[in-house]
């Protein structure tokens, strides 16, 4: 069996990428405001990539919640472009 694939955000494109990592026969992970991540890392230690779908306005403290053992599976989606 694949690795896990871990998706925190589950909008409108975080869940477009969950969709697409589950067709790809990956078992997905979901990530809201609701769930701590550090319960879910400690569930899933090691997975395939953890995908950051938040919008751009969340991303900085998301990124500083990201365990250690992770940092090196993350893929950065940017999701909203604010204005200068």
């Amino acid at each position: 069996m694949k690795k896990s694939v871990v998706v925190v955000g589950i909008g409108e494109i975080g869940s477009v990428f969950a969709r697409g990592f589950m067709r790809c026969g990956y078992p997905v992970i979901p990530v809201t405001r609701n769930i701590k991540i550090d319960d879910v890392a400690a569930e899933v230690p090691e997975p395939e990539l953890v995908v950051i779908a938040v919008a751009e306005n969340d991303l900085h403290a998301m990124l500083s919640t990201i365990p250690e053992n992770w940092k090196d599976r993350l893929v950065l989606i940017q999701n909203e472009l604010l204005p200068s």
